[in-house]
């Protein structure tokens, strides 16, 4: 036991007089570039005053770095793709932080240069791909910010939209988010610009896409997370407008070996205020209503995404993405109504209270087939919604004497979705494959009781509606010329659809089948490095929502009523794109949209009771030709600025006249400008204007001027804190405010959602590596003797 002491004793002096012969100090720092970005990832190597090689090391997800190193004289380079950034002697003789390196921007932007790099913007074949890690725009900013200055999408109210495109799909790396909404703007708002790659912009998906929807997708490339490592984010938002809202949200991301995993949690709750104006002028009788919302949120979402690596082939994973609220509406309705013998006014007080419930799930695997690129994916996928909605409103006459009789309408809502994804990339030696195919299963049941003694209107239930998709698709894609310079793409995709809908307690049941095709094809040439033509084609199919489907009445108040269409049909449109870059700051695009058997909501007024209904009618075919010019000015350091113009012409031909105008057609334009001021490395402004000027749309409707101007602040606090103040609708626009004719009478409408408010942002990064230590090669000695 004694001797078992002594050799311990020992053994710990002899280490202890070893750690002190041979004491190390910490080296640290973090780099960034010119726009104060973090520049993870990049390399570290450090040489001892022989000039030999000791260390080699990254900076972290954050751009730091922290090494050991026993006292004595090095230089530190920091290089990246083989090209140097950064060098400096150092003498350490205690721990020693050297703060924020900076690297010139003119220096990375040789190295981009040099090593074949990507620019600001870029084309390919089937999609326009904008870097924003090339951004200072969306330097210290958020996932939203980010797709604000992309070419091609617009931000207005945090509702967005792709030019030219009714509806947008968005996907995280290559897999489509079913989120919509509220939420969908939370998620981005988690995600720090600094973790985004790039996004892509697609306005005609190639064929391996499905074809539903006059839409493009947008595609956010997330970086990947390096290895052993982990990062968070905590958000959170203040909102005041007319009233205020409130909105927190954390994110997680974790790798760990062979293990990938991402958590996002958002709560948003609050309220907001909403103006809505109608004006009608009837053959013998004057309409006028004024409705004022206010709007409650209490929303719930969430995501988590998990991927595991089972070998270098194959890949497994699952997402889950759901939400949960309970929004209330309360809502005061005054309407006065002329007629040359008397007047009456009316007041509507009502209540509407909803729950809503949204799980999607996915279970996806990658099996990597070979090392040329040839790959087999397999999705499945299910969702399920459901939209429990309650509405009672009262009616007061002229002298606020209430009118007897109770209002109520019930309605309940449940979808669910499953489906099945195979998709196999099949590069051979003249072409590149893809093919697949896709089945897809949805089940719709709505329940209905209404009970409206003001308005002697009562109605018991149930409607279903089932639509099974079958689908083929096949694309092709080639490079040619000498010097590859010339690229062609074709794809098909066909699908097969069976629809069947019962009015159960009528015993109304109805089916129809359909069999389509939708080719895609696009051709690309860049005659330069500087210069890029491509040209696009695509048709689409644009199928009614299940909401719109469902015939049940939905009174808002006694004079107006909303109500779906069983016999809707689906839409068709043909996209054509010509497509010209120069460099990366000046993006053309000609484009022409034609669509067969155009629907949505149409106002039908009925003279004799002043009553409006607002139903879903295929109501008019139509036509846009188009001109988008983008233009980015970054020629200062402290200036970064996106200009856009869209000029265009859109003719519309009504299916159903004389209820709307028998053909409308004319101009429209509009122009956006946003501009980024770096003030400092970690301080900047900016601002982003939209003005539409007035025109004749495609949905036989006249809408007057829009101006719309925001102003924003961002700061970066000790390299983890973001701070953004931004000031929202200053001059308070509308949403919207147009003219339209209906069953041959003039109405006027307007509408204003609380979208001038002022926000604070603050979000806190932080995150580390797991169980890594930075050490230094062992082998040194030896290893210097082979030269």
């Amino acid at each position: 036991m004694t001797n078992t002491k002594l050799l311990l004793t020992a053994l710990a002096f002899g280490m202890l007089s070893g750690t002190v012969t041979a004491q190390q100090f910490t080296l640290s720092g973090s780099v960034m570039n010119g726009f104060h970005e973090q520049l993870r990832n990049t390399d570290l190597l450090l040489k001892n005053k022989r000039n030999q090689s000791i260390i080699n090391a990254q900076t972290d997800t954050s751009g730091k770095f922290k090494i050991r190193l026993d006292k004595g004289a090095y230089t530190l380079l920091i290089t990246q793709l083989g090209k140097k950034y950064y060098e400096k002697s150092i003498e350490l003789n205690g721990d020693l932080d050297l703060g924020i390196i900076t690297i010139n921007n003119d220096i990375l932007l040789e190295g981009v240069v040099l090593n074949g790099q990507k620019q600001l913007i870029e084309r390919k074949t089937d999609r326009l791909i904008f870097n924003v890690e090339k951004s200072a725009f969306a330097t210290g900013g958020n996932g939203l910010d980010a797709i604000t200055v992309t070419p091609g999408l617009q931000v207005t109210n945090e509702t967005i939209t792709m030019l030219g495109k009714s509806g947008m799909g968005v996907m995280i790396d290559g897999r489509i988010m079913n989120m919509t909404g509220d939420a969908l703007i939370s998620y981005l708002k988690s995600i720090p610009s600094s973790d985004i790659k790039s996004i892509e912009v697609i306005t005609n998906p190639p064929s391996k896409y499905s074809a539903e929807g006059n839409s493009g997708l947008v595609n956010i490339i997330l970086k990947k997370s390096r290895t052993d490592n982990w990062s968070s984010t905590l958000t959170t938002s203040y909102q005041q407008g007319k009233y205020a809202q409130q909105s927190s949200s954390a994110n997680l991301n974790y790798k760990k070996n062979k293990l990938s995993l991402f958590s996002n949690l958002n709560y948003s709750y609050g309220k907001y205020y909403g103006q809505e104006e109608l004006e009608i002028k009837y053959p013998e009788t004057y309409w006028h209503s004024d409705k004022q919302y206010q709007y409650k949120i209490n929303a719930l979402s969430g995501r988590i995404a998990l991927d595991y690596d089972i070998s270098k082939h194959l890949q497994i994973g699952a997402m889950y993405n759901g939400s949960l609220s309970q929004p209330i509406t309360e809502d005061f309705d005054s309407s006065l109504e002329k007629k040359p013998a008397a007047t009456n006014r009316y007041y509507t007080v009502g209540r509407t209270a909803r729950k809503r419930q949204l799980h999607t799930v996915n279970f996806h695997t990658v099996y990597k087939i070979d090392s040329l690129g040839k790959q087999l994916n397999a999705d499945f996928d299910f969702f399920t919604y459901k939209d429990n909605s309650d509405r009672n409103f009262n009616l007061y006459s002229n002298n606020n004497a209430s009118v007897e009789g109770r209002n109520q309408n019930n309605a309940f809502q449940d979808i669910e979705n499953y489906s099945v994804n195979l998709d196999m990339d099949h590069p051979l030696k003249f072409i590149k494959l893809n093919y697949g195919t896709r089945f897809s299963f949805s089940k719709t049941v709505n329940d209905l009781y209404s009970d409206l003694q003001q308005v002697g209107f009562v109605q018991q239930d149930r409607f279903t509606y089932q639509e099974n998709t079958q689908a083929l698709f096949f694309s092709g894609e080639k490079e040619m010329g000498r010097k590859k310079n010339w690229s062609a793409k074709v794809g098909l995709r066909i699908e097969n659809t069976q629809l069947e809908s019962e009015n159960v307690f009528i015993q109304n049941k109805n089916n129809t089948d359909y069999l389509k095709f939708f080719p895609t094809a696009y051709l690309q040439y860049k005659p330069t490095e500087n210069n890029t033509i491509s040209l696009d084609y695509g048709k689409r199919i644009s199928r009614p929502s299940f909401t719109n489907l469902n015939p049940f009445r939905i009174y808002g108040s006694p004079f107006s009523y909303w109500e779906g269409n069983p016999s809707l049909m689906p839409s068709y449109t043909h996209n054509i794109e010509l497509n010209y870059i120069y460099k990366d700051y000046l993006q053309s695009v000609l484009y022409y949209e034609k669509i067969d058997d155009m629907f949505g909501g149409i106002v039908l007024l009925n003279n004799d009771n002043v009553t409006q209904r607002i139903t879903q009618l295929n109501y008019a075919e139509g036509q846009t030709y188009g001109l988008r010019q983008t233009y980015v000015y970054k020629k200062k350091k402290w200036l970064e600025s996106y200009i856009t113009g869209y000029l265009g012409y859109q003719k519309a031909k009504s299916n159903i006249y004389p209820l709307t105008p028998k053909e409308m057609e004319g101009f429209f334009s509009m122009i956006s400008i946003s501009g980024n001021f770096l003030i400092s490395k970690t301080i900047s402004t900016g601002f982003n204007l939209l003005h539409r000027f007035p025109n004749k749309s495609i949905d036989l409707v006249e809408n007057k001027t829009n101006t719309l101007l925001d102003f924003y602040f961002k700061a970066k606090l000790w390299n983890k804190l973001g701070l953004v103040l931004s000031i929202n609708n200053i001059l308070k626009e509308y949403q919207f405010n147009s003219t339209s004719e209906r069953s041959g009478n003039t109405t006027y409408t307007n509408g204003y959602y609380d979208s001038r408010y002022f926000r604070l942002s603050l979000n806190y990064s932080f995150g580390g590596q797991l169980n890594v230590n930075q050490r230094s090669f062992r082998n040194q000695e030896e290893r210097s003797r082979t030269n």
